[in-house]
């Protein structure tokens, strides 16, 4: 049996055991040579008679630097003719490969790019670093476009712009505007060491393991596996108390509900306190052994769980035992746990499948990849039963029935976490790059449909096609299920036989539109803007509204009147603002300063109804009655729209991830 959907204990399961990292016990990484980061440090230099000048300078400083560097130079020399070099010496070439080639160009410039493809082939898992030519004639212009462009297509390439160097220093060359002065090859050699060095010190940094995202959503800290937390987005520096330079020893970071503070987990099993969190213990410690995996924090902010290689969870700081539904025994497969709250939620095997904990529900996963170790993380949404799992090529793939995610940068991804507003996840990757994916989470909602980021209608499974910038901004439906979305350009997308619509001006690349609604003729209405104001569209008229903020943008939605003759602006902050006849009413909640107030919900009166806030607080006015929500997300700026039904006594609110909460007395 393997790991996977629906899969419960599995007990004596030794297959990959001794190839899956974590079989038995083994000494200490600190005191290990093979945890020590970084490849050889062994360079092959190619070149022709340029580098000739420039070979004696460029072996010297590398070796003073520690490479074992060889410079293999041919005055003459084409890349067709250094690419059988490359075959016939590629097992000498080390981890680092630097081309000077492309001045005795003999084959057209397309030939010449499809030479520089062959080499990367036969380079395959080394960096190459090319060298663009001086410019002593204009042909090399295009040369130097070719190598540029291999950079784009293969990721193991990387540009030295010795052009570039020449320009700045014209005495790097003789008359001749190509071979090296004695002054260009010292230039020359020195570029090539520097270039080095700084790849070098990048892919010997320990690979990072895991993120931390505080409650803000834009800052936090990744982990290496020296045990270094790197701040982004703004947060502070943080020291963790342990670190392993130079070796992979730490593998994931947890934050406390404080947002500051936490534990650093080490392959053993050690959680090192940080910013303040108090010193923990537990039952699971492995001393010498490599077989921690994750671990998650309580709601206490005091105690939690460490989980190891074979799906075990092992409480810390008072925590509870939890039971689990998915074990390995010998088999180092489980890669992460996702608690959906402060008892249960999942653990993760390396293959995407997802085992309940401590009475969490079986949950459906889109992605499963049988005998491939690629799932890396896991987050569960807001409503605590769907989310995503993350490869490591980055891909998100859904669970749960959450909506589609778009994936994050080109790269090897190790870790995620939620946004707290559950639109977004922002991820660690290997080499340290922290990123950001959206989620497809509901942009607009009306009584019957709803759109998502990505243009995707709900519940038809439809979609509005091509959006403009910032994504849908709104929804607007008739009776019949027909209606249109409006996007951020302010572009008007019909959909469900709704007739083709358009607005008098549109602002492409520039998310302002905000809201969309129509009248009761099905066919005209207005757009809001940012700034408050209204554009008319199907034969709406033109109209002024009571309160208008040129240059801000702090209009967030907009209720039609069932007259169609008026209707409401909702501000940031609370405000309502009556356009065309709709009369003046006063909220019964603001929050000056602070960008909280989501949508309006108005009663078929037209005059009275509730403003939607973030945390899905319903505030009447206008003399509606109060109500209860079923849900609400404190802290969480979740709510996305709120519908009045018929009755003016109840409705539905919609949540950012498509659901549907009632309200009423």
């Amino acid at each position: 049996m393997t790991p996977g959907r629906g899969v419960r204990w599995l007990a004596g399961v030794a297959l990959l055991a001794a190839t899956l990292a974590g079989a038995g016990p083994r000494s200490h990484p600190a005191a290990a040579a093979a945890d020590a980061v970084g490849p050889p440090k062994i360079a092959w230099v190619q070149g022709d008679s340029v580098m000739l000048g420039a070979g004696p300078p460029t072996e010297a400083v590398l070796r003073s630097h520690g490479w074992d560097a060889r410079v293999n130079a041919f005055g003459g020399l084409q890349l067709r003719v250094a690419l059988d070099i490359f075959r016939q010496h590629r097992a000498e070439m080390g981890s680092a490969v630097v081309i000077e080639l492309g001045n005795n160009l003999a084959d057209s410039i397309d030939v010449f790019g499809q030479q520089i493809d062959e080499a990367m082939r036969l380079l395959a898992g080394t960096h190459v670093i090319w060298l663009t030519t001086s410019v002593f004639e204009n042909r090399q212009l295009a040369v130097n476009q070719q190598i540029w462009d291999s950079a784009r297509r293969w990721a193991d390439a990387e540009v030295l712009d010795w052009n570039a160097i020449v320009q700045a220093h014209p005495t790097s060359t003789y008359a001749d505007h190509l071979h090296l002065t004695p002054e260009g090859r010292s230039r020359m050699a020195d570029a090539i060491d520097a270039t080095l060095g700084a790849w070098y010190e990048r892919v010997s940094r320990p690979p990072v393991h895991g993120i931390a995202l505080r409650p803000d959503g834009r800052s936090g800290w990744s982990i290496d596996g020296a045990g270094a937390l790197h701040p982004f987005g703004g947060a502070p520096d943080a020291g963790t108390g342990a670190t392993w330079p130079g070796h992979d020893v730490a593998r994931r970071v947890a934050l406390r509900s404080d947002g500051a503070s936490g534990w650093v987990l080490d392959e053993s099993g050690g959680l090192h306190p940080f910013g303040g969190a108090p010193l923990v213990s537990g039952r699971g410690y492995w001393p010498g052994w490599d077989i921690a995996r994750d671990l998650v924090v309580a709601g206490n902010g005091g105690s939690g769980w460490v989980l190891d290689g074979y799906g075990a969870l092992h409480p810390f700081g008072g925590a509870p035992d939890v039971s689990i539904t998915g074990y390995w025994p010998g088999w180092d497969i489980a890669r992460a746990v996702v608690a959906r709250d402060a008892a249960s939620g999942w653990v993760l095997d390396g293959f995407g499948g997802l085992h309940p904990y401590g009475g969490a529900p079986d949950v459906a996963v889109s992605w499963y990849f049988s005998g491939a170790d690629l799932a890396r993380d896991a987050v569960v949404g807001l409503d605590g039963r769907s989310g995503y799992v993350l490869d490591l090529f980055g891909g998100l793939h859904p669970f749960g029935g959450a909506p589609a995610a778009a994936r994050m940068p080109t790269g090897a991804w190790s870790a995620i976490a939620l946004a707290p507003d559950g639109r977004s996840v922002v991820g660690a990757a290997v080499n340290g790059i922290v990123a950001s994916a959206a989620l497809a989470a509901t942009r607009g909602a009306t009584a019957t449909a709803s759109v998502d980021a990505f243009g995707g209608l709900h519940p038809s499974d439809g979609s509005v096609g091509p959006v403009g910038q910032g994504g849908p901004r709104g929804i607007a439906t008739r009776a019949d299920g027909a209606g249109v979305v409006v996007d951020g350009d302010g572009r008007l997308h019909s959909f469900a036989g709704m007739p083709a619509v358009a607005l008098p001006v549109t602002w492409p690349g520039w998310d302002i539109a905000r809201a969309i609604a129509l009248r009761p003729d099905g066919a005209s209405g207005w757009v809001l803007d940012g700034y408050g104001g209204l554009q008319p569209f199907g034969g709406a008229p033109a109209t002024t509204p009571s309160a208008y903020w040129s240059g801000w943008d702090v209009a967030r939605a907009l209720a039609v009147t069932p007259d169609g003759a008026g209707g409401y602006v909702l501000d940031a902050f609370g405000g309502l603002h009556e356009f065309g006849t709709a009369p003046p009413v006063k909220p019964t909640a603001y929050w000056p300063g602070w960008d909280i107030a989501r949508a309006i919900a108005l009663r078929p009166d037209g005059r009275s109804g509730w403003v939607l806030d973030g945390w899905g607080g319903l505030h009447p006015f206008g003399g509606a009655p109060s109500v209860h929500p079923s849900a609400s997300w404190p802290g969480h700026d979740v709510a996305v729209a709120a519908i009045a039904d018929t009755t003016g006594l109840s409705g539905t609110v919609v949540d950012a991830w498509g659901a549907a909460h009632p309200f009423g007395p």
